[in-house]
């Protein structure tokens, strides 16, 4: 699932111990809100996004590949969905808010940064984690902020 798929390597560092990235509460909410766009490959389920429909654009978030399966241009397909549908609804962006440590370098998160610069993301702005979700930063083993990106369509 989502979670397994986080992991250490990409986000599971941010978060203290015995927290996961996404409750089954939520995710069902997504699901039964046709949030959630999935990748499959041989019937297996290989990878996932949510893409949140918001007034004029379309907020891309959890963007998550299953690692056996990375490297093969699964995310980007993905991310190609998403741009497809957002600018057939009229969309003229997509968002994404990127969870990074505030204090300290990060090699994973530096790595998807990039990644999502080359599909076209540019830096829009810092903001507070916990402006926007008080309840979770006693969760975060780091201070983090978002790093908010926008990709015109």
């Amino acid at each position: 699932g989502i979670n397994a798929e986080y992991g250490e390597e990409c986000e599971g560092h941010l978060w203290k111990p015995g927290h996961d990235r996404i409750t089954p509460a939520v995710f069902e909410q997504y699901h039964s809100d046709r949030e959630l766009v999935v990748a499959e490959m041989d019937g297996e389920i290989v990878g996932c996004v949510r893409m949140g429909r918001m007034e004029g654009y379309r907020e891309v978030a959890m963007l998550v590949v299953r690692p056996d399966q990375r490297g093969k241009r699964i995310g980007s397909q993905l991310m190609e969905y998403i741009s497809d549908s957002a600018r057939e609804d009229g969309c003229t962006r997509l968002e994404i808010e990127l969870l990074y440590p505030r204090h300290q370098a990060d090699k994973w998160k530096s790595s998807v940064r990039g990644w999502y610069e080359r599909l076209g993301f540019v830096w829009d702005r810092d903001e507070d984690f916990g402006k926007y979700f008080p309840g979770f930063v006693e969760l975060l083993a780091l201070e983090c902020n978002f790093i908010v990106m926008k990709k015109p369509l």
